[in-house]
């Protein structure tokens, strides 16, 4: 009895958790009916066969359990590793790979569209003269607050947004970049 309850706790875990979609509802609903129907059969000559329905009890929390964690922990990961891809930890702005993909993206939009696009590449004098002298905590600070008023301009990171005019990102140490679109 125990047995056969561990093998399809093993059984539903194994569906359940590469999935958490509409798959795995019907996989446990078809898997609840079986072990009813396999309870029913080699319990009621017992007279037990109501202790089944526990058994389906705990098949539907793991399917719940294994949605509510899908739904709270593995999105709040996706959306974290997301944000390290493509923003700088140190200044916020989109990283240079990011902004690249998007630069491309505004590209062969403008071929389509006409528009123009420019480019605005700064970076800060004497920046080193300042990390020396002051440390790089200093320096770090320069370039946060630096960015924030680069970044300022930000409009939105989605290409093919109509309010899409002005977007930012660390193009390396001390410099930055911004694209500017809809200039016209």
């Amino acid at each position: 009895h125990k047995l056969i309850l561990l093998l399809v706790g093993l059984l539903a875990t194994i569906f359940f958790i590469p999935f958490r979609n509409i798959f795995s509802f019907i996989f446990s609903i078809i898997l609840a009916v079986a072990w009813v129907g396999v309870s029913f059969i080699i319990f009621w000559k017992v007279g037990i066969w109501m202790y089944a329905f526990e058994h389906v009890l705990l098949i539907l929390m793991l399917f719940l359990f294994s949605g509510m964690y899908s739904f709270f922990f593995v999105e709040k990961e996706k959306t974290k590793f997301y944000n390290l891809a493509i923003y700088d930890g140190l200044t916020g702005l989109i990283n240079i790979r990011h902004f690249r993909v998007l630069g491309q993206e505004a590209a062969l939009e403008a071929k389509k569209t006409g528009e123009e696009i420019g480019f605005i590449i700064m970076d800060i004098d004497n920046f080193k003269k300042c990390n020396d002298t002051y440390g790089h905590q200093m320096g770090d600070e320069v370039l946060k607050k630096t960015a924030k008023i680069v970044g300022s301009c930000n409009s939105s990171p989605v290409i093919g947004n109509e309010k899409n005019q002005c977007v930012s990102a660390r193009y390396g140490g001390e410099e930055m970049v911004v694209m500017v679109r809809r200039i016209k």
